[in-house]
């Protein structure tokens, strides 16, 4: 099957919830399969998303273990001294431009589609990034 990066991107929270719920051993089997074929793509992808956050982002400065790209930033005002003006991030642009060629490259996988049974508690958000992986029944 192929499949982009942002898909697997994607998958990642839904599954890490998946595997914490109750199911059937074959069904539990079947996600533990799945995220060992899916984990050697996400993880250069999550590797290159934090690189080009540390290039272009900044520290948080409430939480210095954190990084943020703000879309807009806030530069002085050269005809009102003291006054803020909020202007485009010229590194959000950049940003999101190479993050999203690596998102959308298209990778080859072999997975089995997991029957997971209607039982088991899941989002519909979480559906919607899982729906080419899953079946509920």
């Amino acid at each position: 099957m192929k499949i982009t990066n942002g898909e697997i991107l994607d998958t990642k929270v839904p599954l890490q919830a998946l595997l914490t719920q109750k199911m059937p051993g074959l069904s539990s089997l079947g996600i533990l399969d799945l995220v060992q074929v899916l984990n050697p793509h996400l993880i250069p992808v999550e590797e290159t998303q934090n690189k080009l956050l540390r290039e272009y982002g900044e520290v948080d400065p409430n939480n210095s273990r954190r990084i943020l790209i703000n879309e807009f930033i806030l530069v002085p005002d050269e005809t009102h001294e003291g006054r803020m003006l909020q202007v485009p991030n010229p590194n959000f642009e950049i940003f999101t431009k190479e993050l999203g060629a690596v998102l959308a490259v298209e990778v080859e996988v072999k997975v089995k589609i997991v029957n997971v049974p209607s039982s088991v508690e899941i989002s519909p958000v979480h559906v919607m990034a899982l729906k080419k992986f899953i079946t509920i029944k």
